[in-house]
C-alpha cells in the first residue's frame, strides 16, 4: 500500500509539471497571438513564462528526466522519458506537449495521452 501511496504522488507531480508546462504555453500563445515557441526550452529562457522545464518522475518506469524530445516529424511518444513537443510547424498538433512515457499510471491510462 505504502508503494502504491509514494506512486500516486510521483503520478501526481507529473500530472502537476506537465499542467504547469501547458499554462506556461498558453500565456507565450496569447503573448504572441497564437504562435508556438520553436522549443519548449525557450518558454523557461523567460522568467515570465516558467523559469526551467520541471523534470517527469515516472515511477518504476523511468529515471526522473527534464529531457525535451522534439523536431519535425515527431507524433508519438518514444518512451524515453521527459517530454515531448511537437515543434514542426506543418504538424497539427504543432505547439502540443505530452509525456514520453507509453506506460501507464496506476489507473491504467498511458502517459503519452495525457
Amino acid at each position: 500500500r505504502f508503494k502504491d501511496t509514494l506512486r500516486r504522488a510521483q503520478e501526481g507531480a507529473t500530472r502537476g509539471s506537465l499542467g504547469t508546462l501547458r499554462s506556461a504555453l498558453k500565456i507565450y500563445y496569447a503573448d504572441t497571438d497564437g504562435g508556438a515557441p520553436t522549443t519548449l526550452e525557450f518558454v523557461a529562457q523567460n522568467a515570465k513564462y516558467i523559469n526551467r522545464v520541471p523534470a517527469v518522475d515516472m515511477p518504476t518506469y523511468h529515471a526522473e528526466s527534464a529531457a525535451v524530445r522534439q523536431g519535425v516529424g515527431l507524433t508519438t511518444a518514444n518512451d524515453a522519458s521527459g517530454w515531448l513537443y511537437i515543434s514542426d510547424s506543418a504538424d497539427v498538433n504543432y505547439g502540443s506537449l505530452y509525456v514520453n512515457c507509453t506506460h501507464t499510471d496506476l489507473s491504467g491510462t498511458s502517459w503519452s495521452t495525457y
